[in-house]
């Protein structure tokens, strides 16, 4: 029997967001089995919560100094693993790597797709350069979560594995409404385009039964309130970032993803896993991707499409529930963490051969 299979992740451990999560439930699945043992390298300090960092993981952060010194410091510690396993274009550690002998597996989240890149000498450099360069000639394998990034990226190499990411499901602590609760969560960015959500009650007029509860913050804020004009605080509420979003979006009615491009949207699984109702908007990216195929009526072309949808969803009582249960079993079957972690060592057994 071969022994575990020793990878390192490096990424970024200073803010807790999508990859992080990810990586971190995924290094927690494999380290409490018998086939796979995982350290995380971080680019920076580790600046998250020590409650959110999983005791059975070993957790590396980059010296400080010099670059040179960083990549030296890298080196000696990529030495000691089978594979080195980017989550991002890391400059400094991807030239590092060009000088390790070790096999190389790269994950695009989403950081290279255009809509990310912009005309800067440090996206140029970092991305269009470094970054591309290190998917197409070094890497091993490279993992896109997407069939829509990878239409985005059009990566024309061998060893591509397309695997969906998957989250590691826990019971939240539900919040009883009376009234219809409509969620978004999100930065306050021009991306994320919550003003939509906001059109949406506008078209819903005088629905006092429907609210919207807006999660995050970010430099559109004031902006968006001012927008929401007589609908705030009374069917449209900005509630700020709160570290209890996933308990808010599982006792939500239905969660809107308004993304433009969104590479995947793990939001979108913590809805479905908790029989929350997605709708996505058509030109939203991975979301369309997760749902279009078995709940097609979920996918909405304008605002009034939504608000319908709404109104539809929220009266029939059956076919909410219904889709919702179909929801979760999608979920249970395609995006669980086990799921994701069989795929990956997958990947890792592939390169290994190789």
């Amino acid at each position: 029997m071969r022994d575990k299979i020793r990878v390192l992740h490096v990424l970024t451990l200073n803010s807790f967001g999508g990859i992080q999560t990810l990586v971190l439930q995924l290094a927690n699945e494999y380290n409490n089995g018998d086939t796979v043992q995982c350290s995380l390298f971080s680019i920076q300090e580790v600046n998250l919560p020590k409650s959110s960092l999983p005791e059975n993981i070993e957790i590396m952060e980059a010296v400080e100094g010099s670059m040179y010194k960083k990549a030296l410091n890298f080196i000696k510690v990529a030495k000691n693993y089978d594979i080195i396993h980017f989550h991002g274009p890391l400059t400094v550690f991807q030239v590092a790597a060009l000088f390790i002998r070790k096999k190389i597996v790269y994950t695009e989240h989403g950081t290279l797709q255009k809509a990310n890149i912009n005309n800067s000498f440090r996206h140029l450099i970092q991305k269009k350069i470094i970054g591309l360069y290190f998917i197409k000639k070094r890497a091993n394998a490279v993992i896109l979560i997407s069939k829509w990034l990878e239409k985005d990226l059009n990566l024309k190499r061998k060893n591509i594995f397309l695997i969906s990411n998957g989250l590691q499901y826990k019971i939240p602590e539900i919040t009883k409404n009376d009234d219809v609760v409509v969620t978004i969560a999100a930065r306050m960015v021009p991306k994320k385009r919550v003003d939509i959500a906001i059109d949406v009650m506008e078209v819903l007029g005088d629905k006092n039964n429907i609210k919207l509860h807006i999660l995050g913050n970010g430099p559109d804020m004031e902006k968006l309130k001012k927008k929401t004009s007589s609908l705030l605080d009374k069917s449209v509420f900005f509630l700020d970032y709160r570290p209890d979003a996933y308990d808010l979006i599982a006792s939500s009615d239905f969660y809107l993803m308004t993304t433009k491009k969104e590479p995947f949207g793990l939001v979108v699984l913590e809805a479905m896993m908790n029989e929350t109702m997605v709708l996505a908007l058509n030109d939203s990216g991975g979301p369309v991707e997760i749902l279009g195929d078995k709940f097609p009526e979920l996918i909405c072309n304008t605002e009034a499409e939504i608000a319908d949808k709404i109104l539809k969803f929220s009266s029939d009582s059956t076919l909410y529930n219904s889709i919702c249960k179909g929801l979760k079993d999608e979920y249970k079957e395609k995006y669980t963490m086990q799921v994701m972690a069989k795929n990956y060592r997958n990947v890792y057994l592939k390169v290994l051969e190789s």
